[in-house]
């Protein structure tokens, strides 16, 4: 079927999620959706609750004949990673995406979609809006701030919730059911610098063209980390060159794998830096040309700043860029193939006021996410710096006794005639935090295929999307 957003919006989630894309909510920047939700509720004489932690519970009682059902949470978040298309000018903290029916897909226009987890909360409101559909009592739970910390999350009063079986709607693969998640946290590494005058010729090099992805889902998928790409083109300069940083900047965000970096120098002058910056993307396309085919290192003259990093400065740059823990870590002896412990250095900033960088950090074993942070606070250290290990994401181990998850099979056996796949995910995941607080708590996690999440690609596959939401309501008859 060939789709136009118009067409879209006749199917009920999709005229949902328009709705919502309609309304910047970016992490941090998530009160007007929120309000949104409240209104919704409020015209619908729905039961519901806005928090102090930006959150919104929605409650619709059950169907006729369902009364007696155990009550069903419903959990998706409300906010979005913001990222742009290098080269497009646009602020989504007022700018919404711009929705575009590409073939079977639904994308943004120079800019990630949202669909992760926008598709979630069109799905929740679908059903609370919904005259037809036939479930047990729902509770449905909209958390705010998921993509920086989960912070919504942890700040949920959880006795209100009145529920003790969940169908998170976060997940990015149809008919896979997560059923376990790491953990993880965020590491935040400072290092101070000292500047002095610049001399010679100033270079700004550029790397553009990543892959980047989601740190969970796409961080054992062989892609290019763009912080260690530029620390070997900056370690070679430096070493032939005298390179001095004057400015670095790469990333976007420490849970996704950053698509550029760029790096503005200053080294002797008359130095060839265009020809080593070619022979380094010669280099780097051989090594990553299956996995990043749009690679591209550039370097173009700029004027010369009036001061740059000093030398040992810009040695404590490279240092890191080249020795952060960075992509997986160790891979499981249980599942086969499954990362088990990784580091993703998302983001990394340096100027004159110092050098900052925030790394993603999970694992499915405590102790290994715990080694990982004392080895950024090791090297933070050995650089003169400073490392602080923020909250993260609770793990969410694997209940061998899972009645939700057992009528969620059948229910997807009866509807597709053939077995879902039940994984653990290296993605963190609200549920970890669900469960920590809630013991005892049932949980699945479900949803559409969603591609490169995090990222300006980031699409959604619309018949999918359409097949999990009638999927989620035959479920909820059957529950």
């Amino acid at each position: 079927m060939e789709y136009t957003i118009e067409k879209l919006n006749e199917y009920d989630i999709f005229r949902w999620f328009t709705a919502i894309s309609s309304i910047p909510r970016g992490s941090g920047n998530t009160a007007a959706v929120a309000e949104f939700i409240d209104s919704f509720a409020e015209e619908r004489s729905l039961p519901h609750l806005r928090d102090g932690a930006g959150n919104v519970i929605v409650k619709k009682p059950a169907s006729p004949g369902k009364a007696d059902s155990e009550p069903l949470m419903l959990q998706g978040h409300i906010d979005m990673v913001c990222a742009v298309e290098d080269g497009r000018d646009i602020d989504m903290s007022v700018t919404p995406p711009r929705l575009v029916v590409d073939g079977g897909w639904l994308r943004a226009d120079g800019t990630t979609l949202g669909a992760d987890n926008g598709i979630a909360v069109a799905m929740m409101l679908a059903l609370l809006d919904s005259s037809d559909a036939v479930h047990p009592p729902l509770v449905c739970v909209f958390t705010a701030d998921e993509e920086t910390g989960m912070d919504g999350a942890y700040g949920l009063d959880k006795r209100s919730l009145g529920a003790r079986r969940m169908l998170n709607l976060d997940a990015e693969t149809e008919g896979v059911f997560f059923a376990g998640c790491a953990g993880g946290n965020k590491a935040v590494v400072r290092i101070p610098v000292t500047s002095s005058d610049a001399d010679g010729d100033a270079w700004r090099i550029e790397l553009v063209g990543l892959a980047g992805g989601h740190s969970g889902i796409d961080i054992d998928r062989g892609r290019a980390m763009a912080p260690m790409l530029m620390g070997r083109v900056l370690l070679a300069l430096r070493h032939t060159a005298g390179v001095r940083c004057v400015r670095f900047d790469c990333g976007h965000a420490d849970n996704a794998i950053a698509e550029r970096a760029e790096a503005e120098i200053v080294c002797r002058a008359g130095h060839d830096v265009p020809a080593v910056v070619r022979r380094f993307e010669e280099i780097l396309r051989a090594e990553y040309g299956m996995t990043e085919p749009a690679l591209r290192l550039h370097a173009g003259r700029i004027t010369r700043p009036p001061q740059a990093l000093d030398g040992a400065g810009t040695d404590a740059l490279i240092c890191l860029l080249l020795n952060a823990p960075q992509g997986v870590m160790e891979r499981s002896a249980y599942i086969a193939g499954m990362p088990q412990t990784s580091s993703n250095l998302g983001i990394v900033r340096a100027d004159k006021g110092g050098i900052y960088a925030e790394a993603c950090i999970r694992s499915a074993i405590a102790t290994q996410q715990d080694w990982i942070n004392l080895r950024f606070a090791s090297l933070a250290a050995s650089l003169g710096g400073t490392t602080e290990c923020c909250r993260g994401a609770s793990a969410w181990e694997f209940a061998p006794d899972s009645p939700l998850r057992d009528e969620c099979i059948r229910a997807w056996e009866d509807m597709f005639g053939e077995k879902p796949v039940v994984k653990i995910s290296h993605a963190g995941a609200e549920c970890g935090v669900f469960v920590s607080e809630m013991p005892g708590l049932d949980c699945v996690a479900l949803g559409p295929n969603i591609e490169n999440a995090h990222t300006p690609r980031e699409r959604l596959d619309i018949e999918s999307a359409k097949r999990i939401y009638s999927y989620l309501k035959y479920v909820l008859l059957c529950l």
